[in-house]
């Protein structure tokens, strides 16, 4: 009995295997989730041993999180010299200027261990027009010629999930996260969805706090890890 190898030993030979496998086919990155609760933390715990013995990073932790919009919210504020316009009306390069600001100067782990071709190809991917975006309720606040502020809604089965929030860091603290927030929180209402979901770095305090007064609970939270080769 003694010869059996335990389940570490299992589970680090299975990781090792498949970063071969990576390897000998060119595969430059792997990335895995896991969903963390109360009941598998220690599960969790056990598993970031595994894959942190073979230099496996944290890269992103994120709450998801829902709202129930059936109850009509405050009107949207939108301060002085600011303008509203439609998301997809905007080129995507000057969408990806204050997606790429708001990201560089924020908490979002998982945009500081992409390369800078890897943050566009997933800009890219976000904003694909192929995706079932909300149209309507997808929009920006401009100042001037530049996107201060951004909202970016898809539509998926039974919600409308949230997919990007971003304020350029030239004009935080004037309230935008929350103007664009309940432009599109009224929107899909109107278009008769009541439940919206987002997704937020469990570092990112503001952000999470920001949701919660507007009565996002958490629903789950996932943890990503990812190997890039050298």
């Amino acid at each position: 009995m003694s010869d059996i190898p335990d389940r570490n030993e299992i589970a680090k030979l299975l990781i090792s295997e498949v970063m071969k496998y990576a390897i000998e086919n060119g595969m430059t990155r792997l990335e895995i989730s896991f969903e963390i609760s109360d009941e598998n933390v220690d599960a969790y715990n056990d598993r970031c041993s595994w894959f942190g013995s073979f230099n496996w990073g944290l890269v992103d932790d994120t709450y998801y999180m829902n709202m129930d919009v059936s109850e009509k919210i405050h009107d949207a504020n939108i301060p002085e010299g600011f303008h509203l316009h439609k998301l997809l009306e905007i080129d995507d390069d000057t969408l990806y200027k204050c997606h790429y600001a708001a990201f560089t100067n924020s908490e979002a782990r998982e945009f500081y261990d992409l390369t800078e071709d890897e943050k566009r190809q997933k800009f890219d991917k976000l904003y694909d027009g192929t995706q079932p975006i909300n149209s309507k309720a997808s929009v920006v606040l401009k100042h001037g010629d530049e996107i201060a502020s951004m909202l970016l809604v898809v539509s998926r089965d039974n919600e409308e999930y949230f997919s990007i929030v971003a304020v350029n860091p030239d004009y935080r603290n004037q309230g935008l996260a929350k103007a664009v927030l309940t432009i599109g929180i009224q929107e899909v209402r109107k278009q008769g969805t009541n439940n919206i979901s987002i997704g937020v770095d469990t570092v990112n305090k503001p952000a999470v706090q920001l949701y919660k007064k507007y009565g996002f609970k958490v629903r789950s939270r996932l943890s990503f890890h990812s190997w890039k080769a050298t």
